[in-house]
């Protein structure tokens, strides 16, 4: 069911317009009349809500309640506050009470919307790809499955209002940065007009995405009130696990995120390795009284970027280029990869060297080869690149290097294999885990000496590369297609779960 109203941009028209939405789940009235002064119809419909939540005593109408009053949706203590007063007082003493925290909580928001109230729905959030041009990891994730179920099944994609207070429905604009993603188009929006808030009722809520701390805390609140089931892919633990790697406010904003994490109902983990991460944090919450959520492994597919088919015999080229692909952040791991490289060419091997990617939150400053493009080594950055020119540089390449200290899958190598592209990578968790198909050479990325024998070996004996290349031609295939039928297949309740 949804109920659908006009948007206006006066606050207390748009108060009236969200409590007539929730009446019919209230109340199981429609119909309400819209006129007269601004805020009548709230001042009528305000104590016959109240009285409705407090006789079904169902903590969901009290959440449907708050969020059509403040026009956002409630955290955990804000559920709290509110379930408590209306135990202990009743009458206009209890409306007092109740619109103190709707107003506390309105104070954050960044506008007087409408609501759709939606029941029954597959509510998709696709916050960050909607609103940004970056199109990494993740990203490339979300861009690559979301479009995919679109076609297929019913969904809602959403995204979050400027104050991360609550979901809304996607502006014109921002459909196609999910579901026809082109590099820059992100950047060139500038009129989104006016968009509508989304309720969701008795809904499936997927997380592909790892959401804002505020609506971290939103969806928790959300988890623990109401008949929602939230699903989440699980990307990874690295925050917390390598937080010595990683910027110090990303671990508190993370922490923030496993709250949501606990209360769902299902993770899909991205590998083995991330598998066994979210499994790991899921059996600590019995010491909280918590059962957690159900932890599946749906793993990621190994593609070309761009779709068109491997290369499996190498270019010829003057001399060899070795391709990086990765944002330049210190678990990456590019500084070894620098190292060895220096010391090849001080041996006289030549390769050219090619790095693909962002700076990374330590910013260009601390880009490692720097002084090798000083010196003036055979060292290239194209920083961020189409999916295009990143898949012919990689079909170009005698191969590719990936020695990150922690993935929780690693695209860059699956990638990279979908070109028919040989890889050196680490030998441990995901990474290992993709190698173990073929095409690879695994190393103990921490040991400078073993990176360094092992680019050496490919570089000096071409031979061993078209035998990697032979490797990958062997592989099993996994498509993109296949992921999000599987995924879906995860996430999505049985009929004997709803």
């Amino acid at each position: 069911m949804t109920v659908t109203l006009g948007t206006v941009p006066d606050p207390s028209v748009a108060l009236d317009r969200r409590l007539a939405a929730v009446a019919p789940f209230l109340l199981g009235e429609t119909g309400h009349d819209h006129e007269g002064a601004p805020g009548h119809l709230a001042a009528d419909l305000l104590p016959r809500l109240l009285d409705a939540c407090r006789r079904t005593g169902r903590r969901q109408d009290l959440w449907l309640l708050l969020t059509a009053l403040a026009g956002a949706m409630p955290h955990e203590r804000d559920m709290r506050a509110v379930s408590r007063e209306l135990e202990l007082e009743t009458g206009r003493s209890a409306q007092l009470r109740v619109l103190d925290v709707a107003f506390e909580m309105a104070a954050d928001t960044d506008g007087a919307y409408e609501l759709d109230v939606v029941r029954g729905a597959v509510v998709v959030d696709v916050d960050f790809c909607a609103r940004r041009d970056f199109h990494t990891g993740i990203q490339r994730v979300v861009r690559e499955t979301v479009p995919r179920w679109d076609e297929v099944h019913e969904i809602l994609p959403v995204a979050w209002t400027d104050s991360y207070t609550a979901l809304r429905r996607l502006h014109p604009s921002e459909v196609p940065n999910v579901m026809a993603y082109e590099p820059g188009a992100a950047a060139r929006q500038t009129d989104h007009g006016a968009t509508r808030l989304v309720v969701p009722l008795d809904s499936s809520i997927i997380l592909p995405e790892i959401p804002e701390p505020e609506a971290s805390d939103a969806y928790a609140a959300l988890a623990q009130w109401t008949g929602n089931r939230i699903a989440a892919i699980g990307y990874d633990m690295i925050p917390l696990v390598s937080a010595d790697l990683r910027p110090g406010f990303e671990a508190t904003r993370f922490v923030r995120y496993l709250n949501v994490v606990k209360h769902a109902g299902v993770i899909a983990g991205i590998s083995r390795s991330a598998t066994t991460e979210f499994v790991g944090f899921a059996q600590t919450l019995a010491a909280q009284g918590l059962t957690g959520p159900a932890v599946t492994e749906v793993l990621l597919p190994a593609s070309s970027p761009d779709k068109q088919s491997a290369q499996l015999v190498e270019s010829p080229a003057a001399r060899p280029t070795v391709v990086c692909v990765g944002t330049h952040d210190p678990h990456k791991n590019h500084a070894v990869l620098v190292h060895a490289a220096e010391r090849l060419w001080r041996e006289g091997v030549q390769f050219e060297l090619v790095f693909i990617g962002g700076v990374g939150f330590l910013g260009p400053g601390d880009l490692c080869f720097t002084s090798l493009q000083q010196a003036g080594r055979p060292v290239r950055h194209l920083g961020r690149v189409s999916d295009e020119v990143m898949s012919s540089t990689m079909r170009d390449a005698a191969f590719s290097v990936f020695l990150s200290l922690h993935e929780g899958y690693g695209l860059p190598v699956a990638e990279a294999l979908g070109c028919g592209t040989p890889v050196v990578t680490s030998n441990f968790g995901s990474l290992q885990e993709i190698a173990e198909g073929g095409g690879c050479v695994v190393v103990d990325p921490r040991d400078d000496d073993a990176v360094t024998d092992a680019l050496r070996d490919l570089l000096v004996h071409p031979e061993r590369r078209q035998q990697l290349r032979e490797e990958i031609r062997t592989r099993v295939e996994r498509t993109w297609d296949a992921y999000a039928e599987e995924l879906w297949s995860t996430v999505m309740p049985s009929e004997e779960q709803k």
